[in-house]
């Protein structure tokens, strides 16, 4: 049996898979044998993951955007105010004591976004290897370094779509905060506090930093709507990939399209 995102997509969520389905019936019509046939759908596994750390982390910005005032202010009005946008990184501050915030879940599931995210590249990479047939090796192909100019004279609309995925989802910062996560084990996050002093910042929002790959970034990425967006891209963006694969394998009625 097998197994769809869109009999698990939440309904707070737009973006539809709706070619998932379409492509892995006809893929295992024509090759009994392809990676399609599976009895796991490796895609599936990836995109609910995705969609319950998501909502995980829309549970943990609910949570500190309905803190009160007494849990969220700090009382040393002397602190500079970069400190008030600091979120500490362990209990035992003293400057920070009183702040209920959870870090530790905050960062589980960024930790689980961005590798489920990129593993759901990975995957596509892997699927268009095969169906393809571009001959890379299985082990080592991924998004990144997938060589689609071999797709180039089969499917230029294909070719552009991968090509120019950046202006669909943030790629490349998506792949550096999965970078930095997989071998740093954190990305540095900050949420601007209820302030002491009168006129400063009141929205208390998770921030992500611009480039987590540099000390020096700004924190002007928020979370929730960053990870919100981009999910809804990456949705869309798989479904436009698997439209066209459907319609090669139509085309060529045989799999893998030489």
């Amino acid at each position: 049996m097998s197994y769809f995102y869109k009999q698990f997509k939440d309904s707070q969520f737009t973006a539809s898979f709706s070619s998932q389905a379409d492509l892995y019936l006809l893929a295992k019509s024509l090759n009994p044998k392809s990676i399609f046939s599976q009895a796991g759908n490796a895609l599936t596994v990836r995109l609910v993951l995705l969609q319950e750390n998501l909502i995980s982390l829309f549970d943990q910005q609910e949570r500190i955007s309905g803190l009160s005032a007494a849990e969220y202010q700090l009382d040393n009005s002397s602190l500079p105010k970069w400190q008030y946008m600091q979120l500490a990184s362990s209990g035992t501050d003293p400057e920070y004591s009183g702040l209920e915030i959870d870090e530790f879940e905050i960062q589980k599931h960024l930790y689980s976004y961005f590798n489920n995210y990129c593993s759901i590249l990975d995957r596509i990479a892997i699927e268009l290897n095969e169906i393809y047939k571009i001959g890379q090796n299985i082990s080592v192909v991924d998004f990144r370094n997938i060589q689609i100019d071999r797709i180039l004279s089969k499917n230029t609309h294909l070719w552009k779509l991968i090509k120019d995925s950046k202006r669909y989802f943030d790629r490349n910062r998506i792949f550096d905060y999965r970078d930095v996560l997989s071998h740093q084990g954190l990305i540095q996050i900050k949420i601007p506090l209820q302030g002491v002093k009168s006129g400063f910042i009141t929205e208390k929002i998770i921030y992500l930093k611009s480039n987590p790959r540099s000390k020096f970034s700004h924190y002007n990425i928020k979370m929730s709507l960053f990870c919100r967006e981009n999910f809804d891209y990456l949705v869309n963006f798989c479904d436009s990939v698997y439209a066209h694969c459907i319609k090669n394998l139509k085309e060529n009625n045989k799999y893998p399209i030489n």
